[in-house]
């Protein structure tokens, strides 16, 4: 199907312009202790736990004791959380940056400070689910599997050289017969962000392995960012758009916001798959069905099967600075609902029958920074592209790792100009993949207009670049975000 490009967030064309000029941290690391990796950006630390989710074993203080002094010494460098039985990582933020003399404002997003709290929800949570009567969902959870799930590896694979931070978790989902299983599929989830980033991408991947109906995804924690400082779980969250696909909307992009209670710090989910649905408290996901009335706290809870809402309602649908923004408005705040709840993001990786030897992947972008809006920019910020040169018959364009391109020559009007609107990836396109500084597409016609189209690593498209050959020809060096919807 030909995808179309929608224009989102006009007003971050300006934002690009403003934000601050990141510069790589001296301090960035990553290391793993006991199957537990750590990862450490400027901004964004993260802990996976050997179950494959967010949120590290407890670390003793034997354990502690028993490391080299270089091991010792990088794990000082994390922002651990202490706990009754040791030592915790799951998601920290520090807006001034960790190798700054600023504390942090917030505390762990998915590690209470109390034991209480950590049993009460706030861990982090994958979950699969398929349309097999009598199966329950599949849950990978730091305290739980569900039975059938083995995970096989929770590996550190950071590029600290190129400035990436990387773990990967490969597992396994088996239930029924071993000789010949009615439920069989493989997973890798991969989560990895940039050094100066103030975002890390969760991106999954499922290989269905035997013949089943309906492949359901959902992605869910409790935020508890302020638990640390200011002894409270609650927090506003709310949605804020739904792809056009539930709803009357040109949006084809999925986001959720989080805020702690008493300093408003936010925090985001997004994703750009079309399929997608978010969620702003699904803490009771498991007891709605068909027959039960809608509640928009919900929404999540729609992609599990059987629990499918009929109306979708109560959000703005459309990122702006006035829909993201918390302020009190007609004896609410606008918009955002209190409570001691869990954001979620659910993808419908295929419906009907799902046959076996088919692999299915989506990517979910969660947002750490403060400040939801800066958020937002960076990383549209980071999803945009480049030129940085042309010439009579060659486009180069500063590239993005795990990204591919594309580029296709565009139809030209009576005076020559290309006619952009015109141009899709329809015949013959040329492909070139990332996990370069710069991409040159040569070899093109002299004074002929093209369009550059890119998508990220969970392939998903995710912008384009009008432009055209011959230097003097004006072009787009920037623009702004994009998504993609269907037609």
């Amino acid at each position: 199907m030909i995808k179309r490009f929608n224009r989102i967030f006009v007003f971050f064309l300006f934002l690009f312009l403003t934000l601050p000029s990141f510069v790589k941290a001296d301090n960035i690391d990553s290391m793993t202790i006991e199957g537990n990796v750590f990862l450490r950006g400027k901004y964004v630390q993260l802990g996976i736990n050997p179950n494959g989710t967010l949120g590290t074993f407890p670390i003793s203080q034997a354990t502690i004791d028993s490391l080299s002094g270089e091991d010792k010494a990088k794990l000082d460098e994390f922002a651990l959380t202490r706990l009754d039985d040791g030592y915790s990582l799951g998601m920290r933020f520090n807006r001034y940056g960790w190798d700054s003399d600023k504390a942090p404002t917030s505390g762990d997003f998915t590690v209470s400070n109390t034991k209480a709290q950590n049993v009460n929800g706030s861990k982090d949570s994958i979950i699969f689910s398929i349309e097999r009567k009598g199966y329950q969902p599949f849950t990978l959870r730091s305290d739980y599997l569900s039975d059938g799930v083995s995970i096989k590896s929770v590996e550190d694979k950071s590029d600290l050289s190129n400035g990436i931070l990387k773990a990967i978790v490969k597992g396994t989902v088996k239930k029924g017969s071993v000789d010949n299983p009615y439920i069989h599929f493989d997973f890798e989830i991969e989560y990895y962000f940039r050094a100066e980033s103030t975002h890390y991408h969760t991106i999954i991947k499922v290989d269905n392995k035997a013949n089943v109906n309906d492949l359901y995804l959902i992605k869910l924690f409790n935020p508890d960012q302020d638990k640390l400082f200011n002894r409270t779980s609650m927090t506003y969250n709310k949605v804020i758009s739904i792809p056009k696909k539930y709803v009357e909307s040109d949006n084809g992009y999925s986001m959720v916001v989080a805020r702690g209670e008493t300093t408003l710090d936010g925090m985001f989910y997004l994703s750009f798959d079309v399929n997608s649905l978010p969620g702003n408290n699904i803490s009771n996901w498991y007891v709605c069905n068909n027959n039960t009335e809608y509640k928009e706290d919900v929404v999540g809870a729609n992609l599990i099967p059987n629990f499918f809402p009929l109306v979708i309602k109560n959000h703005p649908n459309k990122a702006t600075p006035e829909s993201l923004a918390i302020f009190y408005q007609g004896g609410g705040v606008n918009g955002y609902r209190l409570g001691d709840n869990t954001i979620s993001i659910s993808t419908k990786l295929k419906t009907g029958e799902v046959l076996a030897n088919t692999s299915y992947k989506t990517e979910i972008i969660t947002s750490l920074d403060n400040d939801v809006i800066q958020g937002l920019g960076s990383l549209m910020d980071e999803l945009n592209t480049e030129i940085i040169d042309r010439t009579d018959t060659t486009i180069k364009i500063k590239a993005k790792d795990d990204f591919s391109y594309s580029i296709v020559e565009c139809e030209m009007d009576d005076d020559g100009q290309p006619l952009y609107e015109s141009c899709t990836l329809g015949s013959n396109p040329l492909y070139v993949t990332g996990n370069h500084n710069e991409l040159l597409f040569d070899n093109l016609k002299p004074q002929t207009g093209y369009k550059v189209f890119y998508k990220n690593s969970a392939e998903t498209e995710t912008g384009s670049i009008n432009t055209r050959t011959k230097k003097s020809a004006k072009a787009a060096t920037k623009l702004n975000a994009v998504v993609i919807t269907e037609n």
